[in-house]
């Protein structure tokens, strides 16, 4: 993960080194279950070309999910407002369940991890303040082709995600 979040920035950092930003926020996630879950959002990129880190976890009973989703897009202007920007690209997603149960049944205990590669969109409303400050709020989604990586569950085919974040333009 740590790796592929490195060669992101590396990539970002070598064709696009001018007029960066930064920025991190809040994020609430559904996928597909009608299930609102909170999580956190990096970003970095520039006035055309954004990658977004998106982190979020739930626990139920003896189960335990993590998940990651890291996107690459390119961002273009939208005509119907002044600070409106729609982003196409792709998207890697990695999540992980963790089932343990207590001492005596141990032997249940399973762990599984599984991954897949999509489509993102997203439309965001970014306004500029304070110098070189900004406030972005926006919808994401990603979709998944569904597939059998695993025994316990699929990894599920969409997710959409309602992003608050503020960030630096450097």
């Amino acid at each position: 993960m740590l790796k592929v979040l490195v060669a992101s920035i590396l990539v970002f950092w070598q064709f696009n080194s001018f007029a960066a930003n930064t920025g991190a926020g809040l994020i609430i996630v559904e996928e597909s279950d009608d299930r609102l879950r909170p999580g956190l959002m990096l970003q970095l990129g520039d006035r055309h070309y954004e990658s977004r880190f998106f982190y979020y976890a739930r626990t139920f009973g003896p189960v335990v999910e993590h998940s990651w989703l890291l996107s690459f897009a390119n961002n273009f202007p939208l005509p119907i407002m002044k600070h409106l920007y729609g982003s196409l690209g792709f998207a890697i997603l990695q999540e992980s369940t963790y089932i343990s149960f207590a001492a005596q049944d141990s032997e249940y205990n399973a762990r599984e991890d599984r991954y897949n590669f999509g489509a993102y969109f997203g439309l965001h409303w970014t306004y500029d303040y304070w110098n070189r400050w900004f406030l972005q709020v926006g919808w994401d989604a990603t979709l998944f082709p569904a597939g059998t990586t695993g025994g316990i569950l699929l990894a599920t085919g969409r997710k959409k995600l309602i992003t608050f974040s503020t960030g630096y333009r450097w």
